[in-house]
């Protein structure tokens, strides 16, 4: 079941409140914004550490297009509300300009 999330408080995006969740499309996977502001990431949950869930990032992205494609391939059921968000989102991550 597709979730638009709850802004964390953390600032470390392997945390289960992570602040810049944009969408979570399954219990174990999600969409943020990277903290190095360069790129969207699926994350899958990956298990626990120390009692905590742990997220790991799978696919990095700086394509909307490419982010569409890869939620759509993953998620078991097309969210509308998820779709939402991504299609807002900008055609390329904006990041930081001049960086590879």
């Amino acid at each position: 079941m597709s979730k638009m999330s709850v802004r964390g408080s953390s600032n470390r995006e392997s945390d289960d409140d992570y602040s810049k969740v944009l969408a979570t499309f399954d219990p174990n996977c999600r969409i943020i914004d990277g903290t190095c502001g360069l790129q969207w990431i699926i994350q899958k949950r990956d298990g626990q550490r120390a009692g905590r869930t742990r997220w790991t990032g799978w696919h990095y992205l700086k394509r909307r297009e490419r982010l569409i494609d890869l939620y759509r391939q993953f998620c078991y059921v097309v969210d509308p509300n998820v779709l939402v968000v991504l299609q807002q989102l900008p055609e390329i991550h904006p990041g930081r300009r001049g960086a590879k």
